[in-house]
């Protein structure tokens, strides 16, 4: 009886691993968002990371407009550059320092204000770059940069300046000391910064589904502060869904699991979970062109004569579950709607 009051209680939105091709439309106004979906997801669209990071710092004006420079490697092909994903380069302070000393008038010239320094970003107060049109390094990462570089949006001349000013940087940089020790040790040198986040605390709008959660379970760095700064209880990993869980709205972050291994483990736990009635309310969430998809998943699922539909007979037999790939392939997504239905 306690758990299924507990159950009753307890409302799941799993942020499930892309599953783009279940989605109808192409993906042809991925250009034209600032960062990626689970980001916009937390933070709306203008996307203002560099704000949030900095409050977190020291409490800043919700009026100061910032801009995040992340420090990060473009690898060069015989005819473009491609973002490699800044995770991977483990930048120490002593090496972060060296760096931003040797580019500091070049920085003070083109951006003064209040600053904060952090071993893998900058955060810069300025109005300067207020119009620019930036893209996260989670949206950008992998990709030829071309498409992804800042571009003006109502003061024509400020992307130029910023492109300006990174290609002084890179020249710096290129054969700095650091970058050969990097080097040396077989480590990717650190060769560019790259522009994105830029805004105010007052240009947080999450989505509206944020408002009803209370425990939001994440591994992605920037979920986390958001969460936080929304007052959410914030974990990087997930639950146990076998076990009792706290009342409330809980937001779990698979989007981007480390293993397609992993993923399938939770899954099976979900529909244990949900089969042994210690969940009941459970709604997997997609997104596309910016909009956001659910499909529901509870009980019903497991009846036989259901499952007979889906899989064939003999399949049925031998299936407790069905797995995640045979699923997805079946779910059909409804487009969400800000208050989740009820069934």
């Amino acid at each position: 009886m306690p758990h299924k009051i507990r159950a009753m209680t307890t409302h799941l939105s799993i942020l499930c691993p892309s599953l783009v091709s279940s989605l109808e439309n192409p993906d042809d106004s991925i250009f034209e968002q600032k960062g990626s979906w689970q980001e916009i997801f937390c933070l709306g669209s203008d996307l203002p990371c560099a704000a949030l990071w900095a409050n977190t710092k020291t409490p800043i004006e919700s009026t100061s407009t910032w801009s995040c420079l992340e420090l990060v490697h473009l690898h060069a092909t015989r005819d473009h550059l491609v973002l490699i994903d800044p995770r991977i380069l483990e930048v120490d302070a002593a090496e972060e320092l060296a760096l931003r000393l040797s580019v500091q008038d070049i920085l003070q010239e083109f951006l003064p204000g209040q600053n904060i320094f952090t071993k893998n970003r900058w955060l810069i107060s300025s109005e300067l770059l207020k119009s620019v049109k930036t893209s996260s390094p989670a949206l950008a990462a992998g990709r030829n940069i071309d498409i992804w570089m800042p571009r003006d949006t109502s003061q024509a001349g400020l992307a130029k300046k910023w492109r300006q000013l990174q290609n002084e940087i890179q020249m710096v940089w290129h054969d700095h000391p650091v970058n050969l020790q990097r080097q040396d040790l077989g480590q990717l040198p650190i060769n560019s910064l790259w522009l994105y986040g830029i805004g105010t605390l007052e240009d947080i709008q999450p989505h509206p589904m944020i408002e009803s959660m209370t425990h939001v379970y994440s591994p992605n760095e920037l979920i986390q502060t958001a969460a936080m700064y929304l007052q959410k209880t914030s974990t990087p990993t997930p639950p146990n869904l076998l076990l009792p869980m706290p009342d409330g709205h809980h937001l779990i972050d698979f989007y981007q699991q480390t293993s397609a291994q992993e993923w399938q483990v939770f899954w099976e736990q979900l529909v244990l979970g949900i089969k042994q009635e210690k969940l009941n309310r459970v709604e997997l969430l997609q997104s596309k062109n910016g909009n956001f998809y659910s499909t529901q998943i509870d009980k019903k699922l497991f009846n036989a004569s259901l499952i007979q539909r889906i899989f064939s007979p003999k399949k049925s037999q031998q299936t407790q579950y069905p797995s995640w790939s045979e699923f997805s392939q079946q779910a059909i997504w409804h487009p969400y709607k800000s208050v989740p239905h009820e069934q």
